[in-house]
């Protein structure tokens, strides 16, 4: 409902007039989310979204953080804490497995010999020999692109 004294729109209109004549105007656009400088300023989706996808999961292990804090001396989470972490790891490995296999099924002998030379040189200067891993990433990574850049040589 309009305030008596005002012309239908003039919020708009005034709103609209500081955006336009504003120095920060590019940079407002950007934020705001306007889409042009005579629309009025709406906001954007993505903080509720990005609200919506994390706040959940945040709530949910800070509580459990918290029951942890509280009942965490009674052996029988302590078992229960253990299984989980076991299933959580075989989940994990059952991801590496899922996403390891095509560089395991190369259809160029290049690419079907470096990817897991990599992967075990890279399990066994972090795994096994205990190398600081920005220092194994600092030798794998170049090596893994320059391979990349390699094979996609060879495909051309």
């Amino acid at each position: 409902m309009e305030s008596p004294g005002t012309a239908p729109g003039s919020e708009w209109f005034i709103t609209t007039a500081i955006y336009r004549h504003s120095r920060i105007a590019p940079a407002l656009k950007n934020i705001s989310g306007l889409n042009d400088f005579d629309e009025f300023p709406r906001r954007s989706p993505r903080p509720a979204a990005l609200a919506g996808l994390l706040g959940p999961p945040m709530i949910l292990i800070i509580a459990v953080g918290a029951l942890y804090a509280h009942y965490g001396d009674l052996p029988a989470l302590r078992r229960m804490l253990t299984g989980i972490a076991a299933a959580a790891a075989g989940l994990m490995l059952a991801t590496v497995a899922k996403m390891a296999r095509p560089l395991f099924k190369g259809t160029f002998k290049s690419s079907a010999v470096i990817a897991p030379v990599i992967a075990v040189a890279t399990f066994a200067a972090i795994g096994i020999l205990h190398w600081p891993l920005p220092l194994v990433l600092l030798v794998i990574v170049p090596v893994s692109i320059g391979a990349a850049f390699r094979n996609a040589g060879i495909r051309r």
